[in-house]
């Protein structure tokens, strides 16, 4: 039988020849950080009973495939008997409802050669082994991140009916939004209806200190960038600011999570990187296009940036450029079914000299890794004759998921106790690792691979009467440094 060759092997050679200092130095310094402590949602994570918004909980029988059900009891009401009056033809009855949560295995690799070994300089540097562990462990964490986003904003999108969704300023649909809809402090006390109206159940109890009564609190989570606007709301700078002494645990000054009417506001960075995948985050999604185009005769919007300029780049489990973008299918086991989405989306090519143009796609047309059959020149998001639409676009132009009307979308999520199930199976962040080729008597072998796998899914618990009351999405504007708009809405 012949043998199966590792795909994309590191070598040494070809490292080389795209770096001529690479030889100099190799490897640097090794730090190790475990993956949970690089998800932006660690502090939010916990057990069964800790009320924070990710419950984690393990099942070491559960493998591949294998679906857990958890059940769920209404609550009782009525007014009962009184008295002397009977009781025995006046029982309640338990109400169960039920929901499912689907483990299945993920798993990730990188690839090298012996060469990359055999050259490391200093014996404090890196071994080709602990910078692959480190990756791994990033791409773990990255990974149980995206998760958790993608999860919450199908159910939100999809599953829930918009049941779960609201807008900047009560807006009635994502069309009616305008740039100037940006999360204010109306918008943070309207979520926090939305919270209690669908029976959310809080974080923790806050209270008021001068009746002594009970206060729900609720977590906003959302990028810097959406959440930059509230630093220009009159009354959030007013108590802001006024909170506490000047720096020290003033949150305007440190940058910390301040409390707005008992909603914690945990805003995060999302930093552009230097991988050659997707970027951003799902809330805030971001691509860069990869094959230049020169008129409006292309449909086939490539990402990848200076990466992908030839776009020969088509593996989705590796370079999934697109993978953040609203309307991609983002499944977590093998064999998950899509849910019907039948919606269109848009998004704007957005060029460095400041012209750009709107597009629009449907699910079916993004495949995380390319857009497909895409609607050029998108007139309720800049007509062609406007002085800022242009149809040519260079490779590394920006691409921005927008409205119908051309406003780039923010999201924040607002999450309670129990916002969503982070099932794990019978392995979780377990190491793995291949050889090829001939072995030396150390027992390395010259082609290598190694990275982490694990079981695990994820859900969003329903209550008795089918809603998802822990958790609901905002969606606004959102404002974008050095990107200037016109407002089509």
């Amino acid at each position: 039988m012949a043998a199966i060759e590792l795909a994309n092997v590191t070598k040494l050679s070809e490292i080389a020849a795209g770096n001529s200092n690479f030889k100099k130095k190799i490897w640097s310094r090794k730090v190790q950080i475990d993956a949970r402590t690089r998800n932006e949602f660690k502090a939010l994570i916990g057990g069964e009973g800790s009320g924070k918004p990710i419950c984690e909980k393990q099942d070491a029988k559960k493998m591949n495939g294998e679906t857990v059900t958890f059940t769920t009891t209404r609550k009782m009401k009525g007014r009962g008997r009184f008295g002397e009056q009977s009781l025995l033809d006046h029982t309640n009855k338990f109400g169960f409802g039920t929901f499912q949560v689907t483990v299945g295995m993920r798993r990730f690799a990188i690839s090298w050669n012996q060469l990359l070994k055999l050259l490391r300089l200093g014996s404090d540097n890196m071994t080709p082994e602990q910078l692959e562990q480190e990756l791994s462990t990033e791409w773990w964490a990255s990974t149980e991140e995206d998760d958790i986003q993608h999860v919450l904003l199908r159910t939100a999108l999809l599953l829930s009916g918009g049941k779960n969704v609201i807008r900047a300023n009560n807006r009635a649909s994502q069309d009616d939004l305008t740039l100037s809809d940006t999360l204010t402090t109306g918008v943070i006390e309207l979520a926090q209806s939305k919270m209690l109206s669908q029976g959310g159940q809080a974080l923790m109890l806050g209270k008021d200190t001068h009746t002594n009564g009970e206060i729900p609190q609720y977590v906003v989570f959302t990028p810097w960038e959406t959440a930059n606007p509230l630093n220009d709301d009159p009354k959030w700078r007013e108590v802001v600011t006024r909170a506490d002494s000047r720096g020290g645990r003033n949150a305007y000054f440190t940058g910390g999570m301040p409390l707005w009417n008992n909603m914690l506001i945990h805003r995060h960075n999302v930093v552009i990187d230097t991988g050659d995948g997707r970027l951003g985050s799902p809330l805030q999604p971001e691509a860069f296009l990869g094959v230049a185009i020169a008129d409006n005769a292309a449909t086939t919007i490539t990402g990848g940036g200076a990466y992908n300029t030839a776009g020969t780049n088509t593996d989705v489990a590796i370079n999934d450029y697109f993978a953040n973008f609203p309307g991609y299918f983002w499944n977590t086991y093998e064999g998950e079914v899509a849910p019907v989405d039948n919606n269109t989306y848009y998004a704007i090519i957005y060029n460095p000299d400041g012209t750009y143009e709107g597009i629009s796609y449907t699910a079916a047309d993004i495949d995380g890794n390319t857009i497909t059959d895409v609607t050029r020149e998108v007139a309720t998001i800049l007509p062609t004759g406007h002085a800022r639409y242009s149809a040519a676009h260079p490779s590394e132009a920006r691409i921005i998921p927008c409205t119908k009307n051309g406003v780039p979308l923010g999201r924040a999520l607002v999450m309670g106790s129990d916002a969503l199930y982070l099932a794990k199976g019978a392995v979780d962040a377990r190491r793995i690792r291949d050889g090829r080729d001939f072995m030396d008597d150390d027992g390395d072998f010259y082609n290598k691979a190694a990275g982490i796998m694990g079981i695990r899914g994820y859900t969003s618990p329903k209550d008795t009467i089918g809603r998802y009351p822990n958790f609901c999405l905002i969606e606004m504007a959102r404002e974008i440094p050095g990107v200037d708009l016109v407002d089509m809405s």
